[in-house]
């Protein structure tokens, strides 16, 4: 199972409820590649252009160019064949499709 945390404003339709807002929470995990160890519990990861270091301690075994889940900073899932591959595609999809739903706020 796959989690993210995102905090996203949803515009309900006129249909439904006219001139209202709700908040919808959501728990996600963005896929990572491990690009460095730090140690047997730490590494750096980065998905895009953004690096972080992660704790590494759920999942066993894991080595540089690896893909991961990470929530919270702990990669919770290793990502095998090509399911890093199609995750981090789903990623970006979602990503532009919030972008140009105008999602998130600019302020």
């Amino acid at each position: 199972m796959y989690f993210l945390s995102l905090r996203l404003k949803v515009k309900i339709t006129k249909q439904l409820i006219p001139q209202k807002e709700r908040s919808i929470n959501m728990c996600l995990a963005v896929p990572h590649k491990i690009i460095k160890m730090l140690d047997k519990n730490r590494a750096i990861a980065s998905a895009g252009p953004v690096e972080v270091e992660i704790r590494t301690d759920i999942v066993p075994d894991l080595a540089i160019g690896d893909m991961v889940l990470v929530h919270a900073g702990f990669a919770i899932e290793k990502l095998v064949g090509t399911e890093g591959e199609e995750i981090c595609t789903l990623w970006e999809e979602l990503r532009e499709v919030m972008e140009n739903e105008n999602v998130f706020p600019s302020n």
